[in-house]
């Protein structure tokens, strides 16, 4: 299986990663580290559930399997169960990318030791979670269509019962005005490439 980043610099990584983007196949073939979505699947023992759930007022958590999300390379976070990015997560409905769907508190990922994304991929009706420290390893294995209407539900409430005003940017960092366009995009099934 390939490794994910090569050992280099942010400049010839971002090369990398433009060059393959370029070829948005070759792309997905790199997220799914060229296995079919069935191998993930079978890796995983079988499909995931996704639930968003609001707390500590109101910033929204992702539970997979009725529990926060287990990383195998938790000791890098600082919160073993950090909030999610809602915009990202309408991006991650459409588009196979690596997607940073966790986040700080206060809407900036590295502030929580969130180093990377989620290798997000959709393939034969299901949506794949893996990690760029662990490719190896899916983090989840969801059924597409039950991943699309969770995120799009969720968002929906978070637009209905924004936050209140604590300071801080609205919703992890995600103004009202993209949130709307995200799930637009998500709910019309849009690629953001």
């Amino acid at each position: 299986m390939p490794k994910f980043y090569p050992s280099s610099s942010s400049k010839e990584r971002e090369a990398l990663l433009q060059e393959l983007r370029s070829n948005l196949g070759e792309w997905k073939r790199h997220i799914l580290g060229n296995q079919r979505a069935r191998f993930w699947l079978e890796r995983a023992g079988g499909l995931s559930t996704l639930l968003i759930r609001e707390v500590d007022g109101g910033w929204p958590y992702a539970d997979v399997n009725g529990k926060p999300l287990e990383f195998p390379k938790l000791d890098q976070w600082r919160s073993e169960d950090p909030p999610v990015n809602p915009g990202e997560l309408c991006r991650s409905v459409t588009t196979d990318d690596e997607c940073w769907l966790f986040t700080c508190e206060c809407s900036v990922h590295a502030c929580g030791g969130i180093n990377s994304g989620i290798l997000v991929a959709h393939d034969e009706g299901l949506t794949i979670w893996r990690s760029p420290e662990c490719p190896d390893v899916p983090l989840a294995v969801f059924d597409q269509q039950h991943y699309r209407d969770v995120i799009i539900s969720s968002v929906k409430i978070l637009l209905r019962e924004p936050l209140p005003d604590s300071g801080l940017a609205w919703t992890m960092g995600v103004s009202p005005k993209y949130l709307r366009s995200a799930l637009n995009r998500a709910t019309a099934g849009k690629s953001w490439f």
